[in-house]
């Protein structure tokens, strides 16, 4: 598994993927708000993405969010 962790600024935009074809995505927001791909996501939400394509994760304001690359198999 791959930790990541962002800090974004208002309005500030990152492009998700996973580092393994079989790998999928939790995203878990520490501080703030987000958007990822078109779903609202506030303080201690919590996401799991299992889509290959990127994930656009967008912060609505200051955000603190971590991500979790891990295999899905």
């Amino acid at each position: 598994a791959w930790i990541s962790r962002y800090r974004l600024e208002q309005d500030q935009s990152v492009s998700l993927s996973t580092r393994r074809e079989l790998n999928g995505l939790y995203v878990f927001v520490i501080e703030g708000a987000v958007t990822l791909n078109d779903r609202s996501l506030g303080k201690r939400d919590a996401a799991g993405i299992s889509d290959k394509d990127p994930a656009n994760l967008t912060s609505t304001g200051l955000s603190d969010v971590l991500v979790i690359d891990v295999p899905l198999a």
